[in-house]
């Protein structure tokens, strides 16, 4: 067998697992952006949640041994953009009603998130065995910290110390060679 029809056959594969999904996934991410632009921010949070189902089912679709991992990395990204989209379109759906258990706490909101984000991102990482998955929280944080640094101290010093976190744990899983993929 030639390696175009191993690649042929690898993306028909692909596409039966995933492919009237990717297109749902599509339609969802192009009505989220409208909605959120448009300020429709309940909307674009029910939109949001669908999108992160969805985003899910398809990163679980190709969580299989009989596809290379390369099919997945996409969606190892992607999955946790998502997630922590999904957690700053709830923020800012309460914030927007004047919710008072938010509105009043958001300094310590945003900060407990911080741990809780990381706290989640190192456990979906161990329980899909997917090295990628965090380094966008690093990402994540990183542009937080940078965002914040001078106006909210507490969030920055936080954002740092849980992208710091993270580092250290990708870098100690690929040290020790833990059966965590990265590609």
């Amino acid at each position: 067998m030639d390696y175009c029809n191993v690649v042929k056959s690898s993306r028909q594969k692909v596409a039966g697992k995933v492919g009237y999904l990717f297109i749902i996934n599509a339609l969802l991410n192009i009505s989220w952006i409208f909605a959120f632009h448009y300020e429709r921010f309940i909307l674009s949070l029910f939109i949001i949640m669908a999108l992160l189902c969805v985003t899910f089912i398809i990163y679980k679709r190709l969580d299989d041994p009989s596809l290379s991992r390369l099919w997945q990395i996409p969606f190892s990204v992607y999955l946790p953009w998502v997630s922590i989209a999904t957690l700053l379109n709830i923020g800012i759906v309460l914030k927007t009603f004047n919710v008072p258990f938010y509105v009043n706490y958001e300094m310590q909101w945003t900060t407990g998130l911080l741990i809780v984000l990381t706290l989640s991102a190192i456990w979906f990482s161990i329980k899909m065995n997917d090295l990628i998955y965090p380094l966008v929280f690093i990402w994540a944080f990183i542009g937080v910290a940078v965002k914040r640094a001078g106006e909210y101290p507490s969030i920055t010093l936080t954002a740092w110390v849980m992208a710091g976190v993270l580092v250290i744990y990708v870098v100690y899983m690929m040290i020790k060679k833990k059966a965590v993929r990265v590609v």
